[in-house]
Parts: structure tokens; sequence; C-alpha cells
């Protein structure tokens, strides 16, 4: 199985939208890369088409999180994750996605 996630330099979070969708493919969301790189900076307006890229798969949907290592190097990642910054993201996403298969 094939699946494309948005980076830190060369790949927004749209881009690779169009990339899932005209592949059919699922998107994982890397939500540090998305704090790092990004056009616009609120991803929670995108949430439900990346729940969508995951419509045909067997698997959950899936995402990346990590934490930036400091403002300074934020595309570098820290050894833990940001328990907040976690937080704040489940707060968000809690009941879009389902917990059991």
């Amino acid at each position: 199985m094939m699946m494309l996630e948005n980076d830190d330099t060369s790949f927004i979070l749209e881009d690779t939208f169009y990339l899932c969708e005209k592949l059919d493919i699922p998107l994982v969301f890397d939500y540090h890369h998305h704090l790092a790189h990004h056009r616009n900076p609120d991803w929670i307006v995108h949430w439900d088409r990346v729940i969508q890229t995951w419509r045909d798969s067997p698997l959950r949907v899936k995402m990346h999180i990590s934490s930036p290592k400091s403002q300074k190097a934020f595309r570098h990642h820290t050894d833990f994750v940001d328990i907040d910054m976690f937080f704040q993201f489940l707060k968000e996403i809690k009941g879009s996605v389902r917990l059991t298969a």
C-alpha cells in the first residue's frame, strides 16, 4: 500500500492532497511538518479532507506527530512529543476518526 505525507520543505498539505486525491491513496497528515511548512496555518479546515483520503483503506487513519526541537531548529525533531501540543491536536480531531476496527 502506498501513502503520502506532507513534508516540511517541499510539499505542503494542499500539494499532497492533489496527489492523494488524483491517485486515490491515503494522506498521512504530519502535524509538525504542517506547522513548519504551510500556505494556510489552519490545518483543521482540511481535516475532513484528510479523513476522506482514507475512505477506501482497510487501515485506520494515520498521522505523524512530533515536536520541534526549538524555535530556532523548528524543522528538527525533539526526542519527545510536546504533551500540550499533542493534547491540543487530539482535542481538535476528537470524534472524527474511528478508534477500533
